[in-house]
Order: C-alpha cells, then structure tokens, then sequence
C-alpha cells in the first residue's frame, strides 16, 4: 500500500513540500487540499505585475496545474481543511501574503508541532524517571530568515526545579519525533518534468 501524505496550503511552501515527497517516494500518495483556485504561485510578484515589470499574472505561477497532476500530485482546490483526525484544523496566511488571517499559518503550526511534541517527549523522559514536571509547559519560537526558519528554540518552564529538569532535556530530544525529523532532514530536491 502506498504512503498516504497531505499537505494543508497550496502556497510555495505546502507545493514544495509535495513535491520533495514525491521526489522522495514516487509511488506516494500525495494529496495537496487548498481553498484558492490556483497553487505555487508567488503574491510577491503581485505589485510588479501591476506596474508591467512581468508581463501577466500567468509568469507567477510555479507550474501549471497540469504540470502537478503530470506529476502525480493530487490536487483539491477550493477545498478548505476544516479537520484532522476528527479535530476541527483551520490553515491560513496573513492577509498581507494574500490569506483571510481566519488562522494560523503553516509555520505556526510547524512551531506549535515541535512544541507539543517535546513537550511529550520530556513528560515521557521524566515518568521513566519516576520524576513529576507539574506546570510543565514547552514554547517554540522560529526566526524568519526568508522563506525559510534559520533558528528553532525551545524554551521549557515548569514549577519542577531546574535541576530536576535540566538532565532530561537530551534524553527527550533523543525521543521527540519533530525534533528528529528537524534535526536530521534529508535536502529537499526538485525537478520538474519535461513535457
């Protein structure tokens, strides 16, 4: 049976993501669940476009919708994911960057995943232990750095002594799945297909 992966947002990032997948496993099932009627495509070029410095909104587009289906990559448009695993999931951007601000964004949850996750992770490390982290809570915070984070940090608080804490920091890291999957994650190749 093929892997199954979804990507919520049809923006640079959520097609990238797609297409590293299919890169990395040709047979996967990739599907890509967006509430706008086009993908890829860069709002950023909106204003030169407006000023006749590109030609037509067409040149903004990373690929054709075509292109993706040629690819393998199974596309939903106008198709708002509302839920996840029978939890409500709301995906957004800034109205700025062309979304409704209705909720967060992609990176928001990235950041919110690697702080549940090690969360998880350090409660997990410390019950082997038989030790309690009552208060426990655990925020991620990422640097922008383009399109890209160039820092994650994870900052842990809890009503635990930090002594107490402190050397379980590694054993959890050892066991957080996103943390891992960050640390250690193969380069993203792409290529695109002839016609």
């Amino acid at each position: 049976m093929a892997q199954r992966i979804v990507v919520i947002g049809g923006g640079a990032a959520g097609i990238g993501a797609a297409g590293a997948a299919k890169a990395v496993d040709a047979a996967a099932d990739v599907r890509v669940y967006t509430e706008f009627e086009d993908v890829g495509y860069s709002p950023c070029g909106i204003p030169y476009v407006h000023g006749k410095e590109i030609p037509d909104f067409e040149r903004l587009f990373l690929a054709t919708k075509e292109a993706y289906a040629g690819q393998g990559i199974d596309i939903h448009y106008e198709t708002r994911a509302t839920g996840f695993g029978g939890f409500d999931l709301t995906v957004d951007d800034r109205e700025s960057s062309g979304g409704t601000g209705t909720g967060p964004m992609p990176t928001e949850y990235l950041l919110a995943a690697m702080a549940s996750c090690y969360a998880l992770a350090l409660a997990w490390a410390a019950g082997k232990r038989g030790i309690t982290l009552p208060g426990l809570a655990v925020t991620a915070t990422g640097t922008y750095d383009g399109p890209r984070f160039s820092r994650l940090q994870l900052d842990v608080q809890s009503d635990a002594p930090p002594g107490l804490v402190e050397p379980l920091v590694e054993p959890a890291l050892r066991v957080c799945y996103v943390s891992n999957t960050l640390a250690t994650s193969p380069p993203v190749e792409v290529t695109v297909a002839s016609s």
